[in-house]
């Protein structure tokens, strides 16, 4: 079970100008994002888009949540911001894996 944060390292949030802002991945696919005084959470799948565009030293990010919007948040060290990605990847991946194992022994009973 997973229990990981990014964000802007205060360095990068002082140069950027960037909203303090932090993306948790809390394990059993969930994930909650705070920007501001604004908290978003629910399962990794509402996750629709996050893209980074890395610079000298920090990556911007741009996160797109179902029914939220898009948020463009910078400040983070290149490096986390790859294995940021990496590892949102993989939790969406082995949550839509996790779905349809639990989908296909309905398919079995119902034929």
């Amino acid at each position: 079970e997973s229990n990981l944060s990014f964000g802007p390292t205060d360095s990068g949030a002082a140069f950027t100008s960037t909203k303090k802002w932090r993306l948790y991945l809390r394990g059993q696919y969930e994930y909650c994002l705070i920007v501001g005084d604004e908290e978003f959470s629910g399962m990794v799948d509402s996750i629709e888009k996050l893209t980074i565009d890395p610079g000298m030293f920090w990556s911007s990010v741009c996160i797109q949540i179902a029914n939220h919007g898009q948020f463009d948040l910078d400040g983070i060290p290149n490096l986390n911001a790859r294995l940021m990605i990496t590892l949102v990847q993989r939790e969406i991946d082995d949550y839509q894996v996790h779905l349809v194992d639990d989908f296909l022994p309905q398919l079995d009973t119902d034929v």
